[in-house]
């Protein structure tokens, strides 16, 4: 969370990374990034560990490192983070159905505004420049930080 409000004053990582991809925005402006597949690899597996370990969500970790290591554009890293927690929230989805955790009338009930609430922040995302969708994430982790210490308090 430091590492995003504090982005601008970073320099970025001078590193050539073996797999180069350039993005576009609908500005025109073009923003090359890189990625390589053995510290992405790490990435994910020190993620995914220290989500599970304190339940927070990965997201809040992928697209910070992703920007600030690779230079991803905060569009293409929030939108690949979304992905990735898609597909292994499939996975834990799938175990708790197995173990009888899941309770499917409240999914019958949130499934559908999870839905629609997902196509509109992706709709309002792709309205946004970058520097504005990385503003409304470091509010967002903010305000959750904020939130989780004092709940910590309050011992709830």
């Amino acid at each position: 969370r430091i590492l995003m409000i504090v982005k601008e004053r970073l320099k970025p990582v001078n590193i050539t990374w073996r797999g180069t991809r350039t993005y576009v925005d609908p500005t025109g402006q073009a923003t090359e990034y890189g990625y390589s597949v053995v510290p992405m690899l790490f990435i994910g597996f020190a993620v995914g560990f220290i989500s599970g370990l304190f339940g927070i969500g990965g997201g809040s970790l992928f697209v910070p490192l992703m920007v600030l290591l690779f230079r991803y554009p905060p569009h293409v890293a929030s939108a690949t983070s979304m992905f990735v927690i898609f597909l292994s929230s499939i996975l834990g989805t799938t175990v708790h159905a197995w173990n009888g955790s899941v309770d499917w009338m409240l999914v019958a009930v949130l499934a559908p505004s999870a839905w629609i609430g997902g196509r509109l922040g992706a709709a309002i995302a792709n309205r946004m420049s970058g520097k504005g969708l990385l503003l409304v994430l470091r509010i967002t982790l903010f305000v959750l930080a904020i939130r989780m210490i004092v709940s910590g308090f309050a011992g709830s």
